[in-house]
């Protein structure tokens, strides 16, 4: 026993090239990279992992009970990617939700707001994302012919990228960024009908608090927060509504509506709870002359008015229904 403990000891080991985590929903452990070989375990989600070899597509690994085996390595992600990764969402969980939606399409989630940046997973189509931060980034250059000379000169498209938290099925929280075209905000019924109708690009939404509607009852009244659907833009919504219960028949109406504004998330709300208090919002928004301020708002049910830091009113608009689509 003396002398095999201190071959255990002495032996020489062979050395680790890197660490890898599993950044998929699993991945199979196989016994070789051969045609005919034995799948020996299934990696889960996060797994770490020890590379002793590489070939071609694939890598020998030793797993953390001490299994060796070859793995896809488009089914890993480096250590250093990883880790941040891990930061991401230790900060993403310390962040206000600005908005709450699904994935319309496969996406890739990224380190980084940009293309380059590694692909920490690839999120499919459907999954729930809570949506953080909004930030813009260059995208691929738009040719515009076959001129070499004109195209040197060609401006890159901006792009969308969101910070976003999510859990997709089968595998563990995880956070990143993604390209926003592939993002849609859940809006609550029957603002899709309404938000669709007016033209609007929908970044975030919120509840200011329940108001009275035409059965005598009560229902939400929703401020919404979109674009015309132009990406790459300095304000991260140009369009502000406040959606509000009619009290003669049954539907919605615009209670305030704001089709210049220049705001920047995150918005600070203070919801009217009980009903019939007021709701206070606000937000920094920046003006023609490129200052940027705190823009105030006071709903009370469905009455909605900007207001300076004295508190003073300015004017507001005329409420009227909304049109569906």
């Amino acid at each position: 026993m003396v002398i095999v403990g201190a071959l255990w000891l002495f032996w020489p080991r062979r050395p680790v090239l890197g660490v890898s985590y599993v950044n998929g929903r699993n991945a199979t452990l196989w016994s070789t990279t051969a045609q005919v070989r034995e799948a020996t375990a299934t990696l889960e989600f996060g797994d770490r992992l020890e590379i002793l070899d590489r070939e071609g597509a694939f890598a020998e690994v030793r797993t953390a009970k001490g299994q060796d085996g070859w793995v896809d390595m488009r089914s890993l992600v480096r250590s250093e990617e990883w880790d941040l990764a891990m930061a991401l969402l230790a900060k993403a969980k310390q962040m206000p939700v600005e908005a709450r939606g699904h994935t319309k399409a496969a996406g890739n989630l990224r380190t980084e707001p940009k293309r380059q940046a590694e692909r920490v997973l690839q999120l499919s189509r459907d999954v729930p994302v809570e949506m953080l931060e909004r930030q813009v980034a260059d995208g691929p250059v738009v040719k515009s012919g076959e001129d070499a000379e004109e195209n040197e000169d060609a401006e890159p498209r901006k792009e969308d990228w969101w910070l976003v938290r999510a859990k997709p099925l089968g595998q563990g929280e995880i956070a990143g960024w993604v390209l926003g075209r592939f993002l849609e905000v859940d809006l609550p019924s029957p603002l899709p009908d309404y938000v669709s109708g007016a033209g609007i690009h929908p970044v975030a939404w919120f509840v200011l608090g329940q108001v009275p509607d035409s059965t005598g009852g009560v229902l939400p009244e929703y401020l919404v927060l979109g674009t015309r659907g132009t990406e790459g833009l300095d304000c991260d919504f140009t369009i502000l509504r406040v959606y509000s219960p009619l009290t003669k028949r049954p539907g919605y109406g615009t209670a305030y509506v704001e089709s210049n504004v220049c705001g920047h998330l995150p918005l600070d709300l203070h919801a009217a709870t009980p009903p019939g208090d007021e709701a206070r919002f606000q937000f920094r928004g920046t003006d023609s002359g490129g200052r940027t301020t705190d823009r105030k708002y006071v709903a009370h049910e469905a009455s909605v008015r900007r207001v300076n830091d004295e508190g003073t009113s300015r004017a507001a608009k005329v409420r009227r229904p909304a049109k569906p689509r």
